[in-house]
């Protein structure tokens, strides 16, 4: 069939368009991977791929060479299956009171050149957006949205917003009893603790309440076993949480 101009012109707009489209989802990825790429400062670099070595990884995280703050972070990522790059800082003593690692020299070169003045550990390069993003709980937010783990409306994302405040402040009195130089005995840690534990213990009896409400009749005189925090599925705090528990 003979083809008009404007048949040949419209199809080659829609050639073009389509390889517009193309260059610019290449040259996304491949600015999703370039910011933030990799750093000297680091003593481990790991590429999270998932088997799918193509896979933009849009975000990095970074964190000491220990569990800590890092290892939720680490692990929601994980769970979600979201390809990511994990920096690792390596910290060693020196003398008595010190402590010593490539990090604290290229932490003022960090804070220039992207323009950050609130850099600290743990942090998240936003790759796509070309941002760090730093505070711990900031980190939680971003990385729970990124993997649909941050509440599916306004009032499940408030109730994960103040389940990582309150499972922080949890965190708090752990760490003043772990590292700090005068420690509290462990009955006072334990005294402490509880209190947090006693609001999420009833937070979560309010979950299990929402899951039987939502049960046929029968249903309903089963008492439901809650393991999440929010809505019976995966959520930020949840790791938080988990990383508490098993590592304290």
């Amino acid at each position: 069939m003979m083809q008009t101009p404007n048949t040949i012109y419209a199809l080659l707009i829609l050639l073009l368009s389509n390889l517009i489209i193309t260059v610019k989802s290449l040259s996304t990825m491949s600015e999703s991977n370039t910011f933030f790429a990799a750093t000297k400062a680091a003593g481990t670099t790991v590429e999270f791929d998932f088997g799918d070595k193509t896979a933009p990884k849009k975000n990095a995280i970074a964190y000491w060479s220990i569990r800590g703050l890092g290892a939720p972070l680490t692990m929601m990522l994980c769970a979600a299956k979201t390809p990511f790059t994990l920096f690792l800082y390596d910290i060693l003593e020196s003398g008595q009171d010190g402590w010593t690692s490539d990090y604290f020299a290229a932490k003022k070169e960090y804070m220039q050149e992207y323009k950050q003045p609130l850099w600290n550990l743990p942090f998240c390069v936003d790759r796509e957006n070309q941002k760090i993003i730093c505070q711990t709980n900031a980190i939680f937010a971003h990385l729970g949205r990124a993997c649909g783990m941050m509440g599916d409306d306004e009032v499940s994302a408030s109730e994960c917003e103040q389940l990582l405040c309150e499972i922080y402040d949890l965190r708090d009195g752990m760490i003043r009893f772990v590292y700090g130089p005068n420690p509290c005995e462990p009955k006072e840690l334990l005294d402490s603790a509880g209190k947090y534990l006693t609001k999420l213990e009833a937070w979560l009896e309010i979950q299990a309440e929402k899951a039987v409400s939502g049960c046929d009749h029968q249903d309903k005189k089963a008492k439901k076993d809650v393991v999440h925090l929010v809505n019976g599925k995966f959520s930020a705090p949840d790791f938080h949480l988990y990383e508490m528990l098993d590592q304290y």
